[in-house]
């Protein structure tokens, strides 16, 4: 079940990181008990549909390949996302379906686009070890190119061309030269910048915390070194600014079922965004909202 979100967003959607209206919600449908489709869905204008691979049916195998980490281009034309050993893209509309070749890469996750929508970073393994960052061509026509050394997961690029991303349990800025800066000192993960590019949102654990407690959402302004801001109480997880910067995307789970939410980038009230059912024990995470330019 979709739920209509407040209107600054769901309005006639990545991490979001590139500014305008918002337009389409793209999210994961996935199931805890393996016996539904787990797919792409967007929904908008109150209409809700099934886009691209899915994976799933009535018996799921163990090595089945999922589509995961769907995630707008900046021009709101196609989607990428990982799927399998491969990344992938897809027209907003459902068609022009094509798989972008890694070769000796392996596992890619959390799909980055660039602000001219030409190239995608991500991370993945090429070698047994820690996960780097890699950069590749939208349409494949290149071979991919590792852009870290010293490990790098979940990058955001943003819209002035800065990608942050994850090591040593903190978050890293990378300029578009190439030279790399801390970000955090006490933690971040899963790093989203705003339409501007100038805040981010992030997820981290209270200090002191064990491995298994739960993290909470953040915002903070990198250029400023100022306003860090916990925007929510409960655990929250996969935060997607919307590109009119209005509201952050996060996805929470419990129960048995994850959902999406969304707060005001200040912090305020939740909303519901979109609802697993209960009653087929259906999962929804990884949402990000479409710029419409």
């Amino acid at each position: 079940m979709v739920l209509a979100l407040a209107a600054a967003v769901v309005a006639a959607p990545a991490p979001a990181s590139s500014p305008g209206a918002n337009g389409l919600l793209v999210y994961l449908q996935g199931d805890v008990g393996s016996t539904r489709p787990v797919g792409l869905m967007t929904s908008g204008g109150g209409e809700t549909r099934e886009i691209g691979p899915r994976c799933g049916g009535a018996v799921a195998t163990v090595n089945e390949i999922c589509p995961s980490d769907p995630v707008w281009s900046p021009d709101g034309s196609r989607l990428a996302f990982a799927y399998g050993d491969d990344l992938a893209t897809i027209n907003s509309d459902g068609t022009n379906l094509q798989a972008i070749d890694l070769g000796t890469v392996r596992s890619p996750a959390a799909p980055t686009w660039s602000p001219d929508s030409r190239t995608l970073a991500f991370d993945a393994f090429e070698t047994a070890g820690r996960r780097e960052l890699y950069k590749v061509l939208a349409d494949g026509s290149a071979a991919p190119k590792r852009v870290t050394f010293k490990g790098g997961q979940s990058p955001s690029w943003s819209s002035r061309g800065t990608i942050a991303f994850v090591r040593e349990k903190n978050i890293f800025k990378m300029t578009g030269a190439g030279t790399v800066s801390r970000v955090t000192t006490r933690g971040g993960f899963q790093p989203s910048w705003g339409p501007g590019g100038r805040v981010i949102a992030f997820v981290r654990k209270a200090e002191n915390a064990r491995r298994v407690d739960p993290a909470f959402l953040y915002r903070y302004d990198v250029p400023r070194r100022t306003d860090l801001r916990r925007l929510t109480g409960r655990p929250a997880t996969e935060p997607a600014w919307s590109p009119d910067g209005r509201t952050v995307l996060f996805t929470r789970a419990g129960a048995g079922n994850s959902i999406i939410l969304s707060v005001a980038g200040g912090g305020g009230d939740l909303q519901m965004v979109a609802l697993g059912e209960e009653g087929s024990r259906r999962n929804v995470s990884s949402a990000d909202l479409q710029p419409v330019p």
